[in-house]
């Protein structure tokens, strides 16, 4: 029996064993293939991700009904794309990717990975922060002058999780100018302006394109909102985080920012 014969004859048994229509031994290759190069950046959500997983597991099973010539050539076309996975991955030793697919002990070892950076691995290990106006800087000043900065000077606190750690921020890191500014943009965005930073370094937010209408907010957490290291990087060196959110999240978010600020008005 000739290669292409071989080939043809498992996957037809495959299909009528329960696997879709359109599979074949060489789509789920280049499917795998494909994985294998944008699983550090990917970008779709993790339903798709399990679902792209799931060529490997076609791969697999399709190796076990061949022969040995058929499985070395099986080997060979598939070894480079899983050492990329595995260069682009790290162990899910929490079993993050496993809070949405059923994972068996029997399934292969490419389910026991995930995304070592992008949108998905963001994703997947909870990125979350949660920032509240605690007061001013300096409760009593007396303000002097049309635009007095001490006397305007707001502590604010944050609750972060990014990247597998967690910590908690305090810093006078925005004005009470600034902090209308930034509902403005909340309110505006998506706009032309995607992106708003400040006079401290602490805080700035990106807005970018999501899937299906969605939308990712980009936190970047500087000196005095970073923690004091943070996987290798000092005091000061920007920590980033992206949230993904639907345009009513952002909604919801600018309205809750507006009562933050509220009690804290300009002086």
């Amino acid at each position: 029996m000739t290669l292409d014969s071989e080939i043809s004859r498992i996957e037809a048994e495959m299909r009528a064993g329960g696997w879709a229509t359109h599979t074949s031994l060489r789509r789920e290759l280049q499917a795998w293939s494909r994985l294998a190069a944008e699983v550090g950046a990917y970008k779709a959500t993790i339903d798709d991700y399990t679902n792209d997983v799931c060529s490997r597991d076609y791969i697999a099973e399709f190796a076990v009904a061949a022969s040995a010539e058929t499985r070395e050539y099986i080997a060979g076309e598939v070894a480079a794309a899983d050492d990329r996975f595995r260069a682009l991955t790290v162990a899910d030793a929490e079993g993050l990717v496993g809070q949405y697919y059923r994972i068996d002990d029997m399934d292969g070892w490419w389910w026991r990975r995930r995304p070592a950076g992008g949108p998905l691995a963001d994703y997947l290990t909870g990125n979350a922060i949660d920032l509240r106006v605690v007061g001013y800087e300096f409760p009593d000043a007396k303000p002097d002058g049309v635009q007095d900065w001490d006397a305007n000077w707001l502590l604010v606190e944050g609750d972060v999780r990014a990247h597998g750690t967690a910590w908690t921020f305090r810093d006078p890191c925005i004005t009470t100018w600034e902090a209308r500014a930034l509902l403005d943009w909340l309110r505006r965005a998506p706009g032309s302006e995607d992106s708003i930073d400040f006079l401290e370094p602490a805080l700035a937010f990106r807005l970018l394109p999501g899937r299906d209408d969605g939308i990712t907010l980009e936190v970047a957490l500087g000196d005095g909102a970073c923690p004091v290291v943070e996987h290798g990087r000092s005091r000061g060196k920007p920590v980033r985080l992206a949230i993904p959110l639907s345009r009513s999240d952002l909604a919801a978010l600018a309205d809750a920012w507006e009562r933050q600020i509220t009690r804290h008005p300009p002086r």
